[in-house]
């Protein structure tokens, strides 16, 4: 197994036995009089799961005398502070952020093993019965959790992406959520002729405009093909797997199935124009139900009744070699700097922010838990199915965010861009893309 693609038996391998930082280490509460535990989080104050942390951290206070919680909201640009902060030797004890932000910081040695504390049997009545913390979690979400065969991320909230779409569209075009590409393309034809603009995107966003090209490549050409493409590694981008995904790309811009004036859109515009349903699908992640709660209880109000979305997975392809046995997935979650100043108080909070209590009230905030076994919340009941059909978990977009971000950046996001806004084919594109890439790994390697 390689850090980027697993299995669920890879999930469920244990970890490697290790003297490391566990909560038993922690100091009994009120032993060593008040102690500050410092955490750095993802979140604006004003959003709904800080609310949630806000709620975690007064419990964890209550059942530690002694012990305050600090939570500094830094927002999603918390990588770039915590760095400053690791160099200085100065780190907060924990950092609240995604996994495939964090696994950077693993990568570069500056984050504490967790093993110790995953191998931990866990104590509470609400938690009973697990030989250890480990065994807690979903497969996928411990598999992300590791760099070189060791679990440096403590999991909480667990994704993966699909299409979401209002149910009475699928209804009105007499047809199912579309399994195949096939399928899909009749679906946006039928919606179009019923004149509904099938699928809103904004199109100033490049980490939204590469979902497409990313998935089709996958679903064409399976997840460790497309992934060694991006990482220069013995196949190239002329493969003709890759010429068909971006022609599925220019496909549905040809066939105007995005809205009038996506390519300028400015999010969070097509989002609107979706919950309003003036669009009938969007391709997102599991979080985007949540990210549009007001808007959701705002339509429901006006309408005196609940919306009624569905959510399905990214269809197969005609002859591909990655179809629904291979899913996405990714975790937002916390870790621990190595040169943290209270390490095992920290691995006591990140055991109690995942008790069942608190993992109750997360799902209740809507948000996916990557505890197994764990409901999922309201629209996103499909993501259970897409996990349970799935033999092969890939991180979001094959994992070229985790293992590649610079190529991401400057070979593929440009070239994408402007196949996504229909300004070249797709053989401009693969031309294109495969230019950059070169030039950009001949740079890598010192060449001129």
């Amino acid at each position: 197994m390689n850090g980027i693609l697993f299995t669920l038996l890879a999930g469920l391998l244990p970890f490697l036995p290790a003297p490391r930082v566990t909560a038993a280490n922690a100091p009994a509460p009120g032993a060593e009089g008040t102690r500050t535990l410092r955490v750095w989080s993802m979140f604006q104050k004003a959003e709904p799961l800080a609310r949630w942390m806000e709620e975690v951290a007064k419990g964890f206070e209550k059942a530690n005398p002694g012990v305050k919680v600090e939570i500094s909201w830094k927002g999603r640009d918390i990588l770039t502070m915590a760095r400053g902060a690791i160099q200085e030797k100065k780190p907060p004890d924990l950092i609240d952020q995604d996994d495939q932000t964090m696994i950077q910081l693993a990568k570069e040695g500056v984050l504490e093993p967790l093993d110790g504390a995953m191998n931990e049997r866990p104590e509470g009545s609400d938690i009973m019965g697990l030989d250890s913390w480990a065994l807690r979690f979903e497969p996928a979400a411990l598999a992300l959790a590791k760099h070189d065969g060791l679990a440096y991320l403590w999991p909480r909230s667990l994704y993966t992406s699909g299409f979401f779409c209002h149910s009475k569209a699928l209804k009105d075009a007499g047809v199912s959520a579309p399994k195949t590409w096939a399928e899909f393309l009749a679906l946006c034809e039928a919606m179009k002729k019923a004149g509904k603009a099938p699928i809103a995107a904004d199109g100033t966003v490049d980490f939204y405009n590469d979902w497409w090209f990313c998935w089709l490549a996958i679903r064409s050409a399976g997840p460790e093909k497309f992934l060694k493409a991006a990482k220069n590694d013995g196949v190239a981008w002329d493969d003709p797997d890759f010429l068909k995904a971006a022609a599925g790309v220019e496909e549905i811009v040809k066939k105007g199935f995005f809205q009038n004036g996506y390519e300028g859109s400015i999010f969070p515009r097509a989002q609107h124009g979706w919950i309003t349903a003036r669009q009938a699908m969007m391709l997102c992640g599991a979080w985007l139900p949540k990210e549009m709660e007001p808007s959701i209880l705002a339509a429901e109000k006006k309408a005196a009744g609940p919306v009624a979305l569905e959510m399905f997975p990214f269809p197969e392809v005609d002859g591909g070699k990655g179809g629904f046995e291979v899913a996405e997935a990714w975790f937002n979650g916390w870790a621990i700097p190595k040169d943290a100043a209270n390490k095992a108080l920290a691995v006591k909070f990140l055991q109690f922010a995942t008790s069942e209590t608190n993992v109750k009230a997360l799902v209740a905030e809507g948000d996916p838990s990557a505890v197994r076994g764990t409901p999922q919340p309201r629209f996103l009941e499909a993501q259970s199915d897409i996990f349970a059909k799935a033999k092969v978990f890939v991180p979001q977009k094959g994992g070229i965010g985790r293992d590649v971000p610079e190529w991401t950046k400057r070979v593929l996001h440009p070239a994408n861009n402007r196949l996504f806004k229909g300004e070249i084919d797709a053989a401009a594109f693969i031309a294109e893309l495969k230019k950059a890439h070169e030039a950009f790994y001949e740079g890598k390697s010192g060449k001129s």
